[in-house]
């Protein structure tokens, strides 16, 4: 349960002490216990701050990658984390359809081809051509993009390099 939630259930009372102000805080007790039915909830969701992002999580590409040739010859498996921060709540929100909401069905798909025309020397390379990329195909839309490599280095799992818009 987040914090603010908590507040919802509480109020604050200034009690004066003998020279200095102290607060308490005591749950606010509610001595109807009957079992009337209560109001339906809203469909509407108020939000006060917002941030609002479609996160896509270990997107697993294949990909001509590594600085020598013969490294290239194979693609590799790289894995992608994108996140997008959207503005405003999208309208699928509300609607619930598909055409009101961002497709990463075709977005990825879009990236998949889009590696697979292409040969790569480094991850920061590969990065910083996705990230352009997904900034001609999505706008203005600010975006979070990680590129993820399992290279065939002795004691090194993986390495990854990310752009993100601030």
């Amino acid at each position: 349960m987040n914090i603010r939630s908590l507040s919802k259930l509480a109020f604050v009372r200034k009690v004066q002490g003998s020279t200095e102000r102290k607060t308490f805080v005591t749950p606010l007790v509610h001595e109807d216990l009957s079992t009337v039915l209560t109001q339906k909830l809203s469909t509407e969701v108020e939000f006060r701050k917002r941030s609002i992002e479609l996160t896509l999580n270990s997107l697993s590409l294949m990909v001509s990658l590594g600085w020598g040739d013969e490294e290239r010859e194979i693609p590799q498996k790289v894995l992608i984390d994108l996140s997008l921060r959207f503005p405003k709540l999208p309208k699928g929100c509300k609607t619930d359809e598909l055409q009101d909401t961002f497709c990463y069905a075709t977005l990825t798909k879009n990236l998949s081809h889009f590696c697979a025309q292409r040969s790569f020397k480094l991850i920061e390379h590969l990065g910083y051509e996705l990230y352009g990329f997904l900034k001609k195909e999505l706008g203005d839309l600010p975006l979070s993009l990680s590129v993820t490599k399992f290279p065939p280095t002795k004691n090194l799992d993986r390495c990854c390099f990310t752009l993100r818009d601030e």
